[in-house]
């Protein structure tokens, strides 16, 4: 029979300096692990934020898509009616967009669209939202603007856009005087986006609801 001598015996002690180089080696490898599992976590935030850039961007242009635009235009109109006031919204059309497709093909659009974009962001404020709506309509809203402010600013654009040899007509709503949401602001502008087109395109027309009528912009 074996006695407990005879176990421990074959089962050698360890010693104190084992124990602590032990507790070393875990600390070690827990500290690789931890450093393992915050890369993956950065990795993972990177991408996600790299995911949620592309949701909110046009892939043509760079510009806000029309998703980020929504949001933000929200946002914008709360504040404005918080704060008591104003913003200026822009519906900013390339005029015979068409036609340069038809006569170049749509790689030669697609470079329209991007310079066109180009010259609106060149020119819009830091403070503006530019987007691209859809096809040959961008939408640019003038934050904190009231209506004298909105007119310099699109005669800047529209400037900008004919010394690139570039055709635009814009209309304008402003908020809340011509719609108090964002989908009122869209349909007044888009109404004087279409009195600036009957008009012979190259211009600008403001929206006037007292009137049902645009009156002439330049």
């Amino acid at each position: 029979m074996r006695t407990d001598n005879d176990l421990s015996s074959e089962s050698p002690a360890w010693t104190i300096s084992q124990l602590r180089s032990e507790l070393e080696h875990l600390r070690s490898r827990l500290l690789v692990v931890e450093a393992e599992r915050n890369e993956l976590l950065r990795e993972d935030a990177s991408r996600y934020a790299t995911l949620h850039e592309l949701a909110r961007t046009d892939s043509l242009t760079g510009l806000l898509n029309r998703r980020a635009l929504a949001e933000l235009l929200e946002l914008e109109c709360a504040a404005a009616e918080r704060h008591a006031t104003t913003l200026a919204y822009a519906i900013v059309d390339v005029d015979n967009l068409k036609k340069i497709n038809d006569a170049g093909g749509h790689e030669l659009g697609d470079q329209t669209l991007c310079r066109f974009a180009g010259v609106l962001a060149s020119n819009a404020r830091k403070s503006d939202i530019l987007a691209r709506y859809a096809g040959d309509e961008f939408v640019l809203v003038m934050t904190r603007t009231g209506r004298l402010a909105a007119t310099k600013g699109v005669e800047r654009i529209v400037g900008a856009l004919r010394d690139e040899h570039l055709s635009s007509s814009i209309g304008l709503a402003m908020f809340p005087a011509d719609g108090a949401d964002p989908r009122a602001l869209f349909a007044a502008a888009d109404r004087a986006l279409y009195a600036a087109k009957n008009a012979g395109k190259d211009q600008y027309r403001f929206y006037e609801a007292a009137e049902g009528v645009v009156p002439t912009g330049s």
